[in-house]
């Protein structure tokens, strides 16, 4: 079991997107201790499936995830949140925040600030 992972939205929308079966909500505690998401990728990204939503919200309210964003962060940490957030945001985006790839960097900025070296994607999962 891992100890601690960063989901991203589209891991989240495709694994919960099945109606009664809460296949997120049930693998998420098999994978790993404690599952982390940030605050902008769940109030912003995950909006359908409803079911998506609702099983982190019950993950989360289970104890076994934690929204964080950058109020998280002590004043060392959120420094090297930014610094990280700023340089994905040149890389992947641009100078537009919100929108495509936006929700990723936060992500990856929180893995990077927390140590966290796994990220559930939709794509693969990433070691950062």
């Amino acid at each position: 079991m891992l100890d601690k992972v960063i989901l991203d939205a589209d891991f989240c929308i495709k694994v919960g997107r099945f109606e009664g079966l809460p296949l997120l909500q049930e693998i998420i505690p098999v994978i790993a201790s404690k599952a982390y998401i940030h605050r902008y990728v769940f109030e912003d990204e995950i909006l359908i499936p409803q079911s998506a939503k609702a099983q982190v919200q019950r993950l989360i309210d289970m104890g076994q995830a934690e929204l964080i964003d950058e109020a998280s962060f002590n004043m060392a940490e959120k420094a090297i949140f930014l610094g990280t957030r700023d340089k994905l945001k040149r890389a992947m985006i641009g100078t537009v925040e919100r929108g495509k790839n936006w929700g990723e960097a936060l992500s990856l900025a929180c893995a990077k600030t927390m140590g966290i070296t796994i990220m559930m994607s939709d794509e693969v999962v990433c070691r950062v």
